[in-house]
Parts: structure tokens; C-alpha cells; sequence
């Protein structure tokens, strides 16, 4: 069999174009599966290219699904799903160095959409800025936060924050105010704790800190407390991060009772807990936040973002009074201050009411946005359904088998679609469950009801009762 595959001669034939035309030729029938591939030294001289970039060629290829490598007998063509798409699907997906004409449909990023209200409010409000201000003398960053910080303290108090023995502080985004906190808090040879669920850019700046992660055992509650009990008498933990509303696996939410228990564990061993309520904010209805059960223990960061003045990325920290001094040292490191403008349109925007409407607003169109999900996905649902409250960002699906979260994501990719596999999300990889994080609120919902037909088609088609992986 001819392994050229036909690669230009001219070119420098990296591993990625290695990758792309061996995915190319399985995909148009030219290695049906099964087909055994020749060994690496014998792929890389009919290739003409070096050992080395087929031996990176060939783990791109096992990342995107294409193959299988089984010790002891040989690297085989796994059976894929359908031809490459004829679209361009996105600069992160295309070749390199080629522009995207059709961005690929983001399922996979918690992104928000843009209330019309949205964009009429903040033209009035930037109009009104420039009428009203000296822009020349606008602080050219905020730190401590003022007037932005009095009125911000209306809305989160209106959201179940307590200011009993604590302050809140201005962060440009939850993602600041997070690695702030961290920064603050972490020295050499104490841990970070999670639970099952853990966000990717925690765990990248815990490994940088050189810190290690700690993890906590789960129920159907949430994270155990006598294991959260274990873990603090094995370990030195600066604090435990937690998504306790709507975190990224399972989209599960934090029992009243558990909270109660955890925080109750916080105080007996003087442990912080950090609270990311990124996505729980726009709920309705949820349960009490850590930072009111125990003001003196929880510093919780809520960003505006998903409740209102989307993009604008705003977060505030509350945290004990006490940790004060810390917190802004930890967040000058990673931005010395606040940009002005954002927090100044926030704030008028709570004075104004703008803020509650977007809010009773945004959970009208999420509501309407899982209706669509569950008309389109209909079938394939389980018993369970969609997982997740009809105003939360996100749903979550229960993949029937033997589809795993990774399989849908290089099947949606080939496809146009960007989903994130659980294993992304999960404190540990290897315990990621079987299931997908449907993000419904960075698309508009024409590209949504696009991207769900095409989860949909791909689980109802052959791909779902194929061959066992790896």
C-alpha cells in the first residue's frame, strides 16, 4: 500500500501536516479501519521525513481519535465518523498559517450572549459618561474600588453575600481575581484541595506555584467532609477551591446540608475555602453562599459577566477583613489595578436597575435556549435528561454508551463543532464521567441549533454502537 499520501515535497512536512493527510486518507477510504500501519522507521522513510516527526505526527493522530496503538501488535486505523467536512471549520482547527472564513460552533466555552437591552444601555451609558465626566481626570485604574465597591455591596448583598466582618474588592475578571487570591495565599509545600470538578486555569496556576493539588473524594452531595477531614490531617492545605453552584461536571450544585458541613470543617481546622460563583449567579433560586455561612472563612469571587454587562468581565472578591492586605498584594502581581470603565458602567447600571433586569432577562433566553436543546437532543436523552436548571449557562448530558466525552469531541471536530471533553474539567482525568458540558450562551442561536443538530446526527448515527477504545 502507497503511504506517501501524496505530501508535497516542497514543503517542510511538519507533524501536524503528517497528521492532517494520514486523517485526510482515513477519512476518504483510502486506510479503511483496521488497516495496520507500518512501523514508525519504516513510515518515516516512505514519507521521507525524520523518525521524530513521525513519531509526533503519530500522537496527534492517536489525540484525534485516528488510530489505535496496541503494545505488542502494532498501530491500527480506528473506525471514524464520516468524510472531513468541505467547510473551514476555524484557526484553531484549520492548517496552519490559513485564515478561518467559518469559525467552527463553540459548544465548549462558557461564553455569554448580549441582551439587547445590553447594548442599548451601555451606548446611553457611555454617552452619559463622556456628558458627565472629566475624562481626562478618570483614574486610570481602580484599587481598593470606593463608590464602586458601596454600590457593588447592593447587589451582592441583594444575592445572599453577607458584609458582616467582610470587605469586597475589584477584580478585572474572575480569572484575576482567582489567580490573585492564590498568589495570596499558596507558600512552598502547602496544597490546593478540589473536589471532583476543577477548572483548567486553577489547575495550570497551582502547577506553576509549584504547589500540589489535593484531592476530595465525592457523594452525590458534593465533596465528603470526612474526607475533606483526612486530606487536612495528611497535608499542609492553603485552601480548598470549589465551584459549589454549577460546577463543570455534572453541573452539580452543593446540597444545603452539605455546605453547612463543609464550612463547619473550615472553622474547626481554620481552613479557607474559595468560592467561584461564576456561573451560579443568575440562578433564581440556589442555596445559600459558603460566604454567608461563614464570612470568616469563604472568599468567594462573582463575576458580572454571566449576570449582566456581558464581555465586561468585572469580578468582585469578598473575602474576610482581615485577608485584605494579602488579597491586593496577590492581585497587584498579576495586574497592579482595575480599569476604571468597566466598574463605572457596572455600578451605574446597579444603581440604575439596568443590572436586575438584564439578569430576569438573561434567564428568560437561557430558559428558552434549553428548550431548544432538549427539543433538538429529544431521543438521545436518559433518564436524567438535561442536567442543570433551565437559567443556568450550561447543560449537562449523559452520553448513552459507549460514547465517552472524548469521543464526541474529536467527532464533533471533524464536524466543525468545538466541545470540551469532561476530562478537561475533572480534578482527576482518569475519573472524568461519561458525559458533555454543553455550553448554550456564546452562540447565537441560529449557530446553537446548528451545533446541536450535529451532536445530535452524531449520536444517533453508526460511530454510537461501534468498537471498543482504549
Amino acid at each position: 500500500m502507497d503511504f506517501s499520501w501524496n505530501l508535497d515535497r516542497d514543503a517542510s512536512r511538519t507533524p501536524r501536516e503528517v497528521a492532517d493527510r494520514l486523517e485526510q486518507a482515513i477519512r476518504a477510504g483510502e486506510l479503511p479501519a483496521g488497516t495496520r500501519l507500518p512501523a514508525q522507521r519504516d513510515l518515516a522513510e516512505a514519507l521521507e521525513v525524520s523518525p521524530r516527526t513521525v513519531e509526533r505526527a503519530m500522537a496527534e493522530a492517536k489525540r484525534r481519535g485516528l488510530i489505535d496503538a496496541r503494545v505488542g501488535r502494532g498501530t491500527f486505523v480506528r473506525d471514524v465518523i464520516g468524510p472531513l467536512r468541505a467547510v473551514p471549520v476555524g484557526p484553531a482547527l484549520g492548517p496552519d498559517g490559513d485564515a478561518a472564513t467559518d469559525p467552527a460552533i463553540d459548544l465548549g466555552s462558557n461564553h455569554t450572549f448580549v441582551l439587547p437591552l445590553e447594548r442599548e444601555g451601555l451606548k446611553r451609558t457611555l454617552r452619559a459618561i463622556a456628558r458627565e465626566s472629566d475624562l481626562a481626570e478618570a483614574p486610570a485604574g481602580l484599587d481598593r474600588g470606593g463608590e464602586h465597591v458601596s454600590v457593588a455591596w447592593t447587589w451582592l448583598e441583594a444575592n445572599g453575600y453577607t458584609r458582616d466582618g467582610a470587605e469586597a474588592r475589584l477584580a478585572t475578571s474572575a480569572q484575576h481575581g482567582l489567580l490573585g487570591i492564590l498568589m495570596a495565599l499558596v507558600r512552598p509545600g502547602s496544597g490546593v484541595a478540589h473536589g471532583d470538578s476543577l477548572f483548567p486555569g486553577v489547575r495550570s496556576a497551582v502547577e506553576r506555584l509549584g504547589s500540589p493539588l489535593v484531592a476530595i473524594d465525592e457523594d452525590e452531595q458534593g465533596p465528603r467532609p470526612d474526607a475533606l477531614e483526612a486530606a487536612l490531617a495528611r497535608h499542609s492545605i492553603a485552601c480548598f477551591v470549589l465551584s459549589p453552584t454549577l460546577a463543570p461536571l455534572r453541573n452539580r450544585t452543593l446540597t444545603e446540608s452539605r455546605r453547612r458541613e463543609l464550612v463547619e470543617v473550615a472553622r474547626r481546622r481554620e481552613l479557607l475555602l474559595v468560592e467561584d460563583e461564576d456561573d451560579g449567579i443568575v440562578l433564581e433560586e440556589r442555596p445559600t453562599p459558603l460566604q454567608a455561612l461563614a464570612p470568616e472563612r469563604v472568599i468567594s469571587v462573582v463575576e458580572t459577566s454571566k449576570a449582566f454587562a456581558s464581555g465586561s468581565r468585572l469580578a468582585y472578591v469578598v473575602a474576610p477583613v482581615g485577608l485584605q492586605a494579602d488579597l491586593a498584594n496577590g492581585q497587584r502581581v498579576v495586574a497592579w489595578s482595575v480599569p476604571w470603565l468597566p466598574a463605572e458602567v457596572a455600578t451605574r447600571w446597579i444603581e440604575s436597575g439596568l443590572a436586575a433586569r438584564a439578569v430576569r432577562e438573561r434567564r428568560a433566553e437561557l430558559a428558552r435556549r434549553h428548550d431548544l436543546a432538549r427539543a433538538l437532543l429529544g431521543g438521545l436523552l436518559g433518564p436524567a435528561g438535561l442536567i442543570g436548571p433551565a437559567a443556568a449557562h450550561t447543560a449537562w448530558l449523559e452520553l448513552p454508551a459507549p460514547w465517552t466525552s472524548l469521543d464526541v469531541e474529536r467527532g464533533l471536530r471533524a464536524r466543525g463543532i468545538h466541545v470540551a471533553a469532561s476530562t478537561r474539567y475533572a480534578g482527576r482525568p482518569e475519573r472524568a464521567p461519561d458525559g458533555l458540558r454543553i455550553c448554550l450562551g456564546g452562540e447565537t442561536e441560529d449557530r446553537l441549533r446548528r451545533g446541536l443538530g450535529e451532536l445530535a446526527e452524531l449520536l444517533s448515527g453508526p460511530f454510537r454502537s461501534a468498537r471498543s477504545w482504549d
